[in-house]
């Protein structure tokens, strides 16, 4: 999302409004975010158990990059 948004994408284009919609639907109920490694074995997003603090702040720099409300 930040890499389309520098490179001209509109803030309110499809493709960004999605992927935005779709952080905000992985929100853990913690308010963090966690993705297992296991996504990368399986090829499709997989949670993890718990929030991590690196995948909560790539989520937030990109709802912030997107001024997603």
């Amino acid at each position: 999302v930040t890499g389309l948004i520098a490179a001209g994408e509109s803030k309110d284009s499809d493709s960004i409004q999605r992927a935005c919609k779709f952080l905000v639907k992985q929100q853990k109920e913690d308010g963090g975010w966690g993705e297992s490694f296991e996504s990368s074995v399986k090829k499709v997003y997989v949670q993890s158990r718990r929030s991590q603090v690196i995948n909560t702040s790539w989520a937030l720099l990109t709802l912030m990059s997107a001024e997603y409300k």
